[in-house]
Parts: C-alpha cells; sequence; structure tokens
C-alpha cells in the first residue's frame, strides 16, 4: 500500500459520498482507515475515522458518528496533532452536539490565535473550495463541460 492508495480511496470516497451513496463511501474510508493503520499513518486514520463519522450522521447515526469521533479525537491527541484534534472537537460539537468537545474547543480557543481558530474552522471549506477549482480547471466540472 501507497500514499497514493490512501489518498485515491478518500477521492473515491468523497465522490460516493457526494452522490448519496453512502454505504459505498463508508466502505472506502474503512479500507482508507486499514491502510493509514498499516502505513502508520494517525493523521491518516483520524481523518478516515472523522468522515466516517460524518457520513453515519447523514445516516442517522448520531451515536454511532459520535464514537468514531471520540476515537478519531483520540488517534490524533495521542499522535500529538493538535490542528487536527482541534477540527475534531469542532466537528464533534457542531455536527454531533457534544457538549464537552464544546467546551474543551472554546476554552482552548481563547489560547489560540485569531488566524488558527478560523484556520481549524474553514480548512474544510478551502479543501472542498480547492476541489471545485481543480474540477473546474479539469473540464470536469458542471460550468466547463455542460454537463456530467
Amino acid at each position: 500500500m501507497s500514499e497514493g492508495s490512501k489518498d485515491a480511496l478518500a477521492n473515491q470516497s468523497l465522490i460516493h459520498w457526494e452522490r448519496g451513496e453512502l454505504e459505498r463511501a463508508m466502505e472506502l474510508l474503512v479500507e482508507q482507515e486499514r491502510v493509514c493503520r498499516k502505513l502508520d499513518d494517525p493523521g491518516g486514520v483520524a481523518v478516515a475515522l472523522t468522515d466516517q463519522g460524518m457520513i453515519m450522521r447523514d445516516l442517522g447515526d448520531d451515536s454511532g458518528a459520535q464514537v468514531k469521533l471520540q476515537q478519531a479525537l483520540e488517534v490524533a491527541k495521542s499522535a500529538e496533532l493538535p490542528g487536527l484534534a482541534e477540527r475534531i472537537e469542532l466537528r464533534l460539537s457542531r455536527e454531533v452536539g457534544d457538549s464537552d468537545s464544546l467546551k474543551a474547543s472554546l476554552t482552548r480557543g481563547r489560547t489560540l490565535g485569531k488566524e488558527e481558530q478560523l484556520r481549524a474552522i474553514f480548512s474544510e471549506g478551502r479543501v472542498r473550495a480547492r476541489g471545485i477549482r481543480d474540477e473546474q480547471e479539469s473540464g470536469f466540472s458542471e460550468t466547463r463541460s455542460g454537463e456530467f
């Protein structure tokens, strides 16, 4: 397995997720998690677990989503990835209403600089915007090609 494999799995899962094919997206994310564990990539594991949690939320399983997000948070903290842990805590508080994570995020937010807080909150939006821009540049966007 390689870095490219985990990236391909992540990209494929996002495509299925956007199409509403949640079960297939979940299968790919579970495989991405397995690959990241094999590559000893805790950041990748945490991201895969976070995305699994978001899909569980989309499927209506809020308690399962919370479990996955808690697992992702534990991985990020144990790997000493504070930026990723902060984003996961924000997801926990925002997406599944974990008040303990909200309190931790707000408390830690007081010590973070404004730029770092904004980076944590909006990082997902930048990734999505970059993906849309890449699609447009490659001719795969609806506006550029006229059809999907």
